[in-house]
């Protein structure tokens, strides 16, 4: 996990490279698990508590005993806390949305709103004992430089989470934490957020923004900053300045469906990291005019990407990029990246390469791919045959 505090200045940056291109509640024993079904987490869980409509889900959390399985019906207007091991919270029709009290949980002031204003999250996962990083004056939330005691085998699904200020969902010094099923709506600075953690899995989740404020530089649908290991896939998500923020070695993005967005999917200075099999398309024509990428690497290192389809539609003009490969004064050489069989549609340029470092392109199925300089782009049809390192 990178230690700059650049996330904020990525944004600006990119924006300036690309132009230069053309019922009560209740505890019963729970069924024996079969440990095949994803909806409990595989776990055998000892209760299950019931939260109807009229209940709170905050003062369930407090009874249960750690792998507790809380199952939630109807709409409810508080902040979730869950700092307990194994807590699989399943929404069976549920909606949680803010209520009109402040929030007082950990997550409060992690994430800033563009006026540096602190916000909160719906659902707030997190350990004990965790090292945080002083907020950066770029950052948009604060990042973790250890975690003593993570949370671990944590699970929410099956809700509707809408119009938090911060991060609708968020996990802090997490282990082996699953996001599955939701939808995320409305989500000021971010839809989904992980920080810290290890083993995070977000799967088949709805992330949508609330356009055009979501639109503007800053708010995220996903973010990973984990120390290791997160898996992002067959996620859903659209009216967000940037889709996917990568910030974790070794992360998986795949079999994602961006759309709507003006950035599909940031990778940081990480290493070792993977985009595989995402679809990327519509840029937003309400977005920034001078931000217009599928994927951008920043600084990465020994990524892979490969089989993503990008077409992001032929606007704006200028400064619009299937693949952008630089910002390397700002984010370090983009060195050892491996770019195939990937396909792209409708975009300005397919590929654009203004990295200095060695990374190996080729085997894609594209028509318009370029090399540094910006000002003025040098072709490179070798991008989309069988060739070596460029």
């Amino acid at each position: 996990m990178p230690r700059s505090s650049f996330t904020y200045l990525r944004l600006l940056v990119l924006l300036a490279a690309l132009l230069l291109y053309v019922s009560s509640v209740g505890s019963l024993p729970s069924p024996t698990d079969d440990k095949n079904d994803k909806d409990d987490d595989k776990k055998d869980y000892k209760d299950v508590i019931r939260v109807k409509g009229k209940d709170s889900i905050q003062d369930a959390i407090k009874r249960a005993k750690p792998y507790t399985r809380i199952e939630v019906e109807g709409h409810h207007k508080e902040y979730v806390t869950i700092n307990k091991d194994g807590i699989a919270l399943v929404g069976k029709g549920a909606k949680l949305s803010p209520p009109d009290y402040p929030a007082k949980n950990y997550c409060f002031g992690k994430v800033k709103d563009a006026s540096r204003k602190d916000t909160s999250a719906g659902v707030c996962i997190h350990g004990k004992k965790i090292k945080l990083i002083e907020y950066g004056e770029f950052d948009l939330h604060q990042r973790v430089g250890g975690v003593g005691d993570p949370v671990r085998d944590v699970s929410v699904s099956g809700f509707e989470v809408v119009d938090f200020d911060g991060p609708n969902i968020a996990v802090y010094g997490g282990k082996n934490t699953k996001v599955y099923k939701n939808e995320l709506k409305g989500g000021k600075r971010y839809g989904f957020l992980t920080v810290g953690g290890k083993g995070t899995d977000a799967s088949n989740n709805i992330v949508i923004g609330s356009a055009p404020a979501t639109l503007s530089a800053g708010p995220i649908a996903m973010c990973m900053d984990d120390f290791s290991s997160a898996v992002f896939s067959y996620n859903d998500l659209s009216d967000y300045n940037i889709g996917l923020c990568t910030e974790t070695d070794e992360a998986i993005n795949q079999n994602n469906k961006i759309h709507r967005c003006c950035v599909g999917n940031f990778i940081d200075p990480v290493k070792d990291a993977k985009c595989l099999d995402n679809t990327i398309t519509e840029w937003n024509d309400r977005c920034p005019i001078d931000a217009a990428a599928g994927i951008t690497l920043g600084g990465a290192k020994n990524a892979l990407v490969k089989g993503n389809y990008i077409s992001i539609g032929s606007k704006p003009s200028v400064g619009n990029a299937g693949l952008f490969l630089g910002l390397e004064n700002f984010f370090g050489v983009n060195e050892g990246n491996t770019i195939t069989k990937n396909k792209f549609g409708e975009n300005i340029a397919d590929i654009f390469n203004n990295s200095t470092g060695t990374n190996y392109i080729f085997e894609n199925e594209c028509d318009v791919a370029a090399r540094a300089p910006l000002s003025s782009p040098i072709p490179a049809p070798e991008y989309c045959r069988p060739r070596g390192a460029y």
